[in-house]
């Protein structure tokens, strides 16, 4: 058999051991998390008003059947649901998660 393969094997009990001890070294991450947590909400926000995705490019044209259902032409804004306003958001933070909540309406 002319070729090569590469067998590769992982044995997750020594790496999940690992990131445990990792994770026990940090200690509390609630201060980096909160900053975390503040980037990636300010940056959704602004990705939002701009209409781009996280790589910057834009985001999909509505099509026109989509259009023709809509009440307006503006992307992810019929209802406004989707664009939560920051007071109504929440970050949920402990020692070692961020989790950000939100609530519409």
């Amino acid at each position: 058999m002319a070729g090569a393969f590469l067998d590769i094997s992982l044995d997750s009990r020594l790496a999940g051991a690992r990131l445990s001890e990792l994770v026990e070294r940090l200690g509390d991450l609630r201060v980096p998390l909160s900053d975390i947590g503040e980037h990636l909400l300010l940056v959704t926000d602004t990705r939002f008003q701009q209409q781009v995705a996280p790589d910057g490019s834009p985001w999909a044209s509505l099509s026109p059947v989509t259009l023709a259902k809509k009440k307006g032409s503006r992307i992810l804004r019929e209802s406004g649901i989707l664009l939560v306003p920051q007071r109504q958001r929440r970050a949920k933070i402990n020692p070692k998660r961020l989790t950000i909540l939100t609530q519409a309406g």
